[in-house]
């Protein structure tokens, strides 16, 4: 992002810099680049958002290493260990400044500042969701919801934040519990979904509401799999869960496909394809003939110029060759194809 911003702020800089006295710089170049450089903002946390979480979150990510023991044993490393650095341990020395001076901002812009601004931003902007230049530039953050839930996008981005917490400060915890988290952080979110229907077709309701439903199912049925103190799983409960759960999320995969083939219009597409068949077709045939013109041009070309080699070599030639004391004149023609040279000897006086 701040490559991008500097490809368009530089050239902009240099321009006002030269025409410091001369004209002013355009306004709408200057605009487009802070309408640039929002849309930048809106997908870099669009696409990076949980990256974002776990970088500023990881700050304070903290691990046990050494449990307290009994005497005569002695523990080597008690207490609690940052993660990021296992030598230093947490919220002491410099872990103590980063968290301070970088996690607690962090924490509070990217969980809460972000997602606050961006349902303000979209609720202020609802009544021109429809608006042509809303639609080009910021149409991707609430195309998908109806108006009245045009804010929706943050809740998303909260989800996403607790999603992305519980999965770095239960990890010290056993999978149980850190499944247990996430599996109700799934019917939350499954639940938000069946009560505000934000969605703005009913297709894409149900299939969100689905999708949930079977993620929350699979995440509480793979926990009865987990050993939990003294109990202990059979391993044919385990088999009969695990393909109950296979053909429950194979049925999800096959309804999701159904849907889409409903919305497909088969015959269009059926044509289309034909289309681009027959102009494949055409397109390779007249490769073909430019290829098969290509090399018969090029066999006449080489036929011409043998052709006018042999004419150039059957030319008459005639060399006259005079010696400085003799006079004598040396000829040669071409008769026939074939070279007869005749050598005319000088006159020889008498003495």
């Amino acid at each position: 992002m701040l490559v991008l911003s500097a490809a368009h702020g530089v050239p902009v800089a240099f321009q006002r810099y030269r025409g410091r006295g001369r004209r002013p710089v355009d306004a709408q170049s200057v605009g487009n680049i802070g309408i640039q450089l929002k849309q930048l903002s809106l997908v870099v946390m669009f696409f990076f958002w949980p990256m974002l979480n776990r970088t500023v979150l990881s700050l304070f990510a903290c691990l046990r290493l050494d449990n307290p023991v009994q005497p005569p044993l002695v523990a080597n490393a008690p207490g609690l260990w940052w993660e990021l650095d296992m030598i230093q341990q947490c919220l002491t020395g410099y872990h103590l400044k980063w968290a301070m001076a970088v996690g607690v901002p962090g924490v509070l812009l990217v969980c809460v500042v972000l997602p606050a601004a961006l349902a303000t931003f979209t609720w202020r902007n609802r009544t021109h969701a429809d608006d042509s230049y809303f639609q080009l530039h910021y149409g991707f953050l609430v195309k998908s919801y109806r108006r009245d839930r045009a804010w929706y996008e943050a809740v998303v981005c909260f989800q996403t934040s607790a999603a992305v917490a519980i999965s770095i400060f239960t990890a010290q915890t056993q999978i149980y519990y850190q499944a247990l988290a996430l599996t109700g952080a799934f019917a939350l979110m499954g639940l938000l979904l069946a009560v505000l229907k934000p969605h703005a077709t009913r297709a894409a309701g149900n299939v969100a509401l689905q999708s949930m439903g079977c993620l929350t199912v699979t995440s509480y049925v793979a926990l009865t799999m987990l050993p939990y103190g003294s109990a202990q799983p059979s391993l044919r409960f385990v088999r009969t869960a695990g393909a109950l759960l296979l053909i429950l999320n194979l049925a999800f995969i096959v309804s999701i496909v159904w849907k889409l083939a409903w919305l497909v219009n088969w015959k269009q597409l059926v044509q289309r394809l034909l289309e681009m068949a027959q102009r494949c077709c055409s397109s390779s045939r007249a490769s073909s003939i430019n290829s098969n013109s290509g090399l018969v041009s090029g066999w006449i070309a080489s036929l011409q110029a043998a052709l006018s080699q042999h004419h150039a070599s059957s030319i008459p030639v005639h060399v006259d060759m005079r010696s400085k004391d003799s006079g004598a004149v040396v000829g040669s023609a071409a008769v026939g194809g074939s070279r007869e040279v005749h050598i005319e000897q000088p006159a020889r006086h008498a003495p």
